[in-house]
């Protein structure tokens, strides 16, 4: 079970970061305050999400995917 751990946390992980660097893209293509925003200060992903949630949620998607392969893939390294 460690390797198969490995393989879906290390997918997790890659998919993390596909994901959070669509979450950026989408900030910046809709306005570059928004995309700075997204950057640097904190808190402003949610808003972004709450008012553009259609051009957030298929990078939102990926990211909330990431996490449950992350959780599984702990889950499954320290059994």
């Amino acid at each position: 079970m460690n390797v198969l751990g490995i393989g879906i946390f290390a997918v997790g992980v890659i998919l993390l970061l596909i994901g959070g660097i669509e979450f950026i893209i989408a900030a910046f293509r809709v306005s570059i305050w928004w995309g700075l925003g997204v950057l640097f200060v904190p808190f402003v992903e949610l808003f972004f999400l709450c008012m553009r949630f259609y051009d957030a949620w298929p990078a939102t998607k990926k990211i909330l995917i990431a996490w449950c392969m992350l959780i599984v893939g702990t889950v499954l390294i320290n059994a």
